[in-house]
């Protein structure tokens, strides 16, 4: 079997980053691309290998084919792959692996230490590789996790990805230091956030496209341009920078909470 490197062309060690595949999948890469990645590594590779199943790797792998050189383990050529892998998921599929991935790190039990631990850098993978948290999701924990997968599916290359980008739906407002800064620096932030704060919790019917139609109404009853007005709301009912698509996320958010968050942002321009 050929030896593998990193990318320094150096024999893979623990300096390399996550080597072990508990490692990797803490990080939220799925163990299916990992091993095909491995069979790959010192092979031909077409992308459609990528979402190969194990079947198709005793059937069409062959071990002769392999090359004797030294090979190089990208782990940037892996989370690329991860999230091809990804994208041809259906969304019942990725919510249900977000779920035991979400329930793996402890997320569940308490997101905002979950969301740090993530955001803490790669180190954190050595502990989630050790411990087994196993903390399950509450129905609505579980309902907006399989809501809010098929809007972050064609953004998240591993399933760590999914709690910055998504992790804000499941705690309660907070306004990071760039969000603020840039809802203070928003033309008519706090108007447009009171102003969508009443015009969304009278909706009759709530669902995307009606979110959507009250939305885009705004720009022009305010005089305030559309980017502004989308932004204002983006950091608003999220606190971050990041997120999925606006008016799908105001949609999974829901009607109570929505103008709920949209008003506290509001109160904090205005303090």
């Amino acid at each position: 079997m050929p030896l593998l490197f990193g990318t320094d062309r150096k024999k893979l060690s623990k300096r390399h980053g996550a080597t072990k595949l508990e490692q990797l999948t803490a990080m939220g890469y799925l163990a299916e691309v990992v091993r095909n990645y491995l069979c790959f590594l010192s092979s031909e590779f077409d992308e459609s290998m990528i979402v190969w199943s194990l079947d198709d790797l005793v059937r069409d792998f062959h071990i002769e084919k392999l090359g004797t050189s030294a090979t190089i383990f990208d782990q940037e050529k892996l989370r690329w792959m991860n999230g091809r892998y990804i994208r041809q998921m259906t969304d019942e599929e990725l919510g249900q692996r977000l779920a035991e991935y979400l329930m793996r790190i402890g997320f569940y039990a308490d997101p905002q230490k979950a969301t740090a631990r993530v955001d803490s850098g790669p180190g954190w993978a050595d502990e989630a590789a050790e411990l087994l948290f196993v903390a399950p999701p509450s129905s609505q924990q579980d309902w907006l996790t399989r809501a809010a997968a098929p809007l972050v599916k064609e953004k998240v290359e591993v399933l760590a990805d999914f709690v910055a980008i998504a992790g804000w739906l499941f705690r309660p407002l907070t306004i990071g230091d760039e969000a603020r800064e840039r809802l203070g620096a928003t033309p008519e932030a706090a108007r447009t956030l009171a102003a969508a704060a009443q015009r969304l919790e009278t909706l009759a019917v709530w669902d995307a496209e009606q979110v959507e139609g009250a939305v885009r109404a705004l720009p022009e009853e305010l005089g305030v341009p559309v980017k502004a007005v989308f932004a204002a709301l983006r950091l608003g009912m999220s606190g971050q920078t990041v997120t999925p698509g606006l008016f799908e996320s105001l949609c999974v958010l829901g009607q109570d909470e929505v103008p709920a968050r949209l008003r506290a942002a509001a109160a904090l321009i205005g303090s």
